[in-house]
């Protein structure tokens, strides 16, 4: 082993570094070791701090550092640190920090400062309500239906151009038919939900396909569905039925005959009768007559909602549908509830948690109707009152007093309002303060209080022991 001459050299061989010494000739060379922190906004005003070795004192304290191109004088404080406020701006990237005394001889220790970009006052649409995104280290990160580099661009849900109403082919033959949008941001995917067995559809393009036609006394009907990442619609094929009836010759009029005709829950649009003696192809002089019809789309919706300003409000949870094939006027509304309802009324009270069902009729005065049919649960945002800490385990010498304190913590959502404090039927314990961290109050008379959300009340108890009581708890 060697005996180190100086303080400069160590190790068994006197052949390395002591700490805090650099260099081939291990000298007391100005070393940067750490920047805290490492990163910082494009715009400025990071306080930095700067951890090295050997920073001699110099008149003012004041040293040069270099972040890449740009300057800043810092002020050196103890124990080798410096610290200071980046007043300049420049491009996101990564840059080498050197430190100089001088602000010529600058180090070369390596240290890398990462400056991160930030958005414009505005960007990404964050100041509107709702705000359709938000910045994320100079980028935009956009809440549906909001994108594009701003988050500017609108994703719309798809529409599905109207398929013709009556469609002929022959049996056997090959079916083709494209469906079409009239908006909808890509990429969709088609899907059929109803269709006869062999009809395909390919899911990108909405081409459909039918390679072998197979006949029906009745018209196939055929429902698709279109989705992208917004939403989806559904739209159906024409679709109408046909029946023929046995007719009865009236014994009092042989000349004459009934039919009586009982039609479907879903007959709308144009009913047509034709009668015709039976060795006759067809018959003239057709009866025709229109039902008029409206749907919910959907007709069942669910709401979970949590009730705030005393009132809940339904927005565009459904479409009124005319199905039939004349217009509809003067269309009205009510709300009828059944079994297990709390109310008669769109407009609810936050008195109680509430949960139920309820009917909404759409009528005309007419006789047309159709009904939504709305399921809910309903919450009420309420205080949530934590003690910290929840026991308390104390030993107290008899015949003195303790303070013991709690703090009450209101983790709920909304202000616990009139809180007061209720102890035990016990004169050796008595309340001396309840009271918000920051109201100068006491409180002493154990007045409610409002403990807002987040908030912490402190409550002070004061345990008096006799001379005489006895040993435990």
């Amino acid at each position: 082993m060697c005996e180190c001459i100086g303080v400069n050299w160590s190790g068994d061989l006197c052949d390395k570094c002591s700490e805090t010494y650099y260099g081939s000739d291990c000298l007391p060379l100005i070393t940067v070791l750490q920047v805290v922190p490492n990163q910082g906004s494009d715009k400025g005003g990071t306080v930095v701090h700067v951890w090295g070795h050997n920073f001699p004192d110099l008149t003012g304290h004041i040293y040069i550092c270099k972040f890449g191109s740009e300057r800043e004088s810092m002020e050196h404080g103890k124990l080798g640190t410096m610290s200071r406020v980046l007043h300049h701006s420049t491009k996101k990237g990564s840059i080498f920090l050197d430190v100089s005394p001088n602000g010529t001889d600058f180090t070369n220790n390596k240290i890398i400062f990462t400056y991160y970009a930030t958005c414009p006052q505005g960007a990404c649409g964050r100041h509107l309500d709702p705000p359709r995104g938000q910045c994320l280290f100079g980028g935009c990160s956009c809440n549906l239906p909001w994108t594009g580099d701003g988050c500017t661009i609108e994703l719309l849900a798809p529409k599905i151009i109207p398929p013709e109403e009556s469609q002929y082919v022959v049996e056997g033959t090959k079916y083709q038919y494209g469906l079409n949008l009239t908006q909808g941001n890509l990429p969709v995917r088609w899907e059929l939900n109803q269709y006869p067995v062999g009809m395909t559809i390919d899911d990108r393009t909405g081409q459909v396909e039918w390679d072998f036609t197979i006949s029906t006394l009745t018209h196939h009907m055929i429902t698709a569905t279109v989705t992208n990442i917004i939403g989806k619609i559904v739209i159906s094929s024409y679709s109408k039925r046909i029946k023929v009836l046995p007719a009865l010759t009236d014994p009092l009029s042989p000349s004459s005959f009934s039919v009586t005709y009982y039609p479907y829950s879903d007959d709308i649009g144009i009913i047509s009768a034709v009668a015709s003696h039976p060795v006759e192809p067809s018959g003239n002089g057709a009866f025709n007559w229109t039902v008029l019809g409206i749907r919910c789309s959907p007709h069942y919706v669910k709401w979970n909602a949590v009730i705030e300003n005393s009132t809940v409000v339904f927005k565009n949870i459904t479409s009124l549908v005319n199905v039939g094939d004349q217009p509809i006027f003067n269309i009205s509304s009510r709300v009828d509830g059944i079994s297990g309802t709390y109310f008669q009324s769109p407009k609810m009270s936050k008195a109680r948690p509430l949960n139920g069902r309820i009917y909404i009729i759409f009528s005309t005065l007419e006789g047309t109707e159709t009904r939504l049919q709305v399921n809910m649960q309903f919450s009420v945002r309420k205080p949530l009152l934590v003690f910290a800490p929840t026991s308390i385990r104390e030993n107290i010498v008899r015949g003195t007093q303790k303070i013991l304190d709690v703090q009450v913590h209101n983790d709920g959502e909304v202000a616990a309002k009139d809180v007061i404090v209720s102890l035990p039927n016990d004169n050796r314990l008595s309340l001396v303060s309840f009271k918000t961290v920051d109201s100068l109050n006491s409180n002493e008379n154990n007045d409610g209080i409002t403990i807002s959300p987040n908030e912490v009340a402190m409550m002070s108890l004061v345990v008096t022991t006799g001379l005489n009581d006895g040993l435990g708890r």
